[in-house]
């Protein structure tokens, strides 16, 4: 027999127990990833080759789109993670699946350097969805370059991977730049950054990036201050900015006479127009990121030369060419140093731009390295560079300096070879190379 103290005992424990069951049924978890543990959707799809063929029985997987291939262990994101094959007709589908946002992601190897893949990203799934996903085609995979550089938070021995996939490389401990290979083709979402020894949050390097087959596609993690003569870029300048574009910075421009010391910070480069004067530019002479220089009339002013015009440095001027006797215009430089990394490989006579224009040049100190020269002339010397802490003039070099001495109508007539040897200055200034 049950007292009646302790029958409302019980009826209150049972009460409680109710309360708690029904309230937990109501409403679903939300868990680790942003989903919840509703299970209840469904996706479909179906994969091709690029000629229109179905694709059987190859792996198809469902990634959370934050999925991190490093945290593999945790069960958290591998809760709402799930795998599938498709069928004779190329088709797959996952049943029961959790509220999320998802990636669909499949590697098919059919032999050596014959990798492709398919990537579907920013799939939401909500509750008891059906969502069928428009018929696909594996296509090659590209590549990314990504610049690691001083102001980055980027460091050697961490990783970076692409979410939603099982791709991620090693950041090198030796390098200033990693190519990343087997990037699914395609829009990408983000480059993620991730240190496993650190308990700093996981971060996105690059947003947004389109991948091409068998393509290498810049992830931009450095900028470029590109001081121009005027807000109105010339012709020769428009071809900087492309040219600097394609070595995967972002570039901010900025007119002579509206820069100042505030605007370099945060850059990771600057790079000076052949137009502009330089006479107001002289606060560049202790600043402490790589300098590329296409205007001799601040080599002074940098302390990469002497001061006397004529004898240390000379500048360009158009107006005189017609008085320049043929002797002294050529298309053709020297290469003086086989060795160095912006013009590997490459020695004696080389054709860097197609007119016949006059030559600038500079005359730098015996600390500095010679790359390329009027021909015939090591004395006038067209291309020279000063690594961090190598004694210039007056100063030792904060950072690396490039003297590139080719003015803007050589620029707008260069080559393939021309355009390389800018490229070249820009990653041995970044330490690329």
């Amino acid at each position: 027999m049950v007292n009646r103290n302790t029958a409302s005992f019980l009826l209150l424990g049972l009460t409680i127990c109710a309360s708690l069951f029904f309230g937990c049924a109501s409403k679903s978890p939300t868990v680790a990833g942003g989903g919840t543990d509703v299970s209840n959707a469904k996706i479909s799809g179906s994969i091709t080759t690029a000629g229109g063929t179905a694709v059987s029985r190859i792996t198809v997987r469902l990634l959370p789109q934050d999925y991190n291939p490093l945290q593999t262990k945790d069960t958290s994101t591998d809760s709402f993670s799930y795998s599938t094959a498709t069928d004779s007709n190329g088709v797959y589908s996952f049943s029961d699946v959790k509220s999320n946002n998802y990636a669909v992601y499949a590697v098919y190897e059919a032999g050596p350097d014959l990798r492709t893949s398919l990537y579907i990203p920013n799939i939401a799934v909500k509750n008891a969805d059906t969502i069928v996903l428009r018929s696909d085609s594996l296509r090659k995979p590209g590549a990314l370059f990504v610049a690691l550089l001083p102001n980055k938070p980027l460091l050697p021995g961490a990783f970076l991977f692409i979410p939603g996939t099982d791709v991620y490389t090693r950041i090198p401990t030796t390098q200033s730049a990693v190519i990343i290979d087997h990037i699914p083709a395609g829009s990408l979402p983000s480059l993620a950054y991730y240190d496993y020894y650190s308990e700093e949050p996981t971060f996105s390097v690059a947003k947004n990036i389109q991948v091409q087959p068998n393509c290498t596609t810049a992830a931009g993690t450095a900028t470029c201050l590109l001081i121009c003569a005027n807000s109105a870029l010339a012709p020769a300048e428009d071809l900087i900015v492309s040219n600097i574009g394609r070595t995967g910075l972002a570039v901010v421009t900025k007119a002579e006479s509206a820069v100042l010391a505030a605007d370099c910070n945060n850059k990771d480069l600057v790079l000076i127009s052949p137009l502009v004067s330089g006479a107001s530019l002289g606060f560049l002479k202790t600043l402490s990121i790589p300098i590329i220089t296409c205007q001799p009339a601040t080599y002074p002013l940098l302390d990469m030369t002497g001061k006397i015009r004529g004898t240390d440095f000379t500048v360009y001027n158009k107006d005189s060419v017609s008085s320049i006797p043929d002797s002294l215009k050529l298309t053709i430089v020297e290469m003086r140093d086989v060795a160095n990394p912006i013009s590997p490989g490459l020695a004696g006579i080389q054709i860097v731009e197609t007119d016949s224009l006059p030559m600038v040049w500079g005359r730098p100190n015996d600390f500095s390295k010679l790359v390329v020269s009027v021909y015939g002339d090591v004395n006038h010397v067209i291309l020279f560079t000063y690594d961090i802490g190598a004694q210039m003039f007056t100063m030792q070099a904060p950072a690396r300096r490039v003297a590139f001495s080719f003015h803007a109508d050589a620029m707008v007539h260069f080559n393939a070879l021309g355009w390389t040897l800018f490229e070249n200055s820009i990653y041995w200034a970044l330490r690329m190379r």
